[in-house]
């Protein structure tokens, strides 16, 4: 009997090749862009950026990526302060103060933090390494950081925005509670909606939108590029709404 036989008869688990991660050079170019879908959960985010990427018209000058690539590459992440890293140390330490005032469990604090840790680890990689490559990311930093963003005082927030853009989706709480069912129905429902009743979903999802508008509106004055997208529509008009806004205010900084 083969190892991973055993392994799975026994402890349900196997073995697996690990990919090797590949190390790249910082980047000497700043033409590429960093788009983050943003939106409640269940308003249809994810889908919308699955379908644009397999739609698109616009024509990349270089690679699009996503999450999924991002685990083939090593994050450089370096451990000294230095101009390229100091705005994701502010952020990390504003998060880790806000957590350890929060009454949680040690566990869910510490797999939260690890969570934000990966998520500034990409955003660092990005940013430095990737920076002349267009890359689309389903929910990123603005997901986690956008209080801890407009807190801090940082010289480098300016830098921090060039060339990154959030696509907000918004849908009314009666479509994201009725995508929600959709979910259900396909067997792929988030445990956090599981035991919920529609009207306990709709008071949180209610609380959680007027939460991220007032957040949205906060971030627009901080100087971030931000494009609204109604989930409502259809997918493929969607996709010409991003295709032209891409293409359009953008045109002559990255010559698509």
């Amino acid at each position: 009997m083969s190892v991973n036989s055993l392994l799975g008869k026994y402890f349900g688990v196997k073995l697996s090749r690990v990919s090797p991660q590949k190390t790249v050079p910082l980047s000497s170019s700043r033409n590429g862009l960093l788009i983050e879908f943003m939106g409640a959960s269940g308003v249809g985010k994810t889908t919308l950026r699955n379908h644009y990427l397999k739609h698109h018209k616009t024509k990349f000058p270089s690679a699009v990526l996503t999450e999924q690539d991002l685990k083939s590459y090593k994050s450089p992440l370096e451990e000294e302060v230095n101009s390229r890293n100091s705005i994701y140390n502010s952020l990390y330490n504003s998060k880790l103060q806000r957590l350890s005032q929060a009454r949680q469990a040690f566990t869910r604090n510490n797999r939260l933090a690890n969570l934000f840790f990966r998520t500034l680890s990409d955003d660092y990689l990005i940013r430095n390494y990737l920076a002349d490559r267009f890359v689309f990311m389903d929910q990123h930093v603005f997901k986690f950081f956008a209080e801890d963003f407009l807190r801090i005082e940082n010289d480098q927030k300016e830098e921090f925005l060039k060339n990154r853009i959030i696509i907000y989706c918004k849908a009314s709480p009666e479509q994201i509670i009725e995508n929600i069912h959709k979910r259900t129905r396909s067997g792929t429902t988030r445990p956090g909606h599981q035991t919920k009743k529609d009207t306990e979903l709709y008071q949180r999802i209610t609380a959680h939108l007027d939460g991220r508008k007032k957040d949205l509106v906060q971030l627009k004055k901080a100087g971030v590029t931000i494009l609204e997208i109604n989930t409502e529509n259809s997918l493929d008009k969607n996709t010409g709404i991003i295709d032209e806004y891409l293409g359009c205010e953008f045109r002559e900084i990255h010559e698509f």
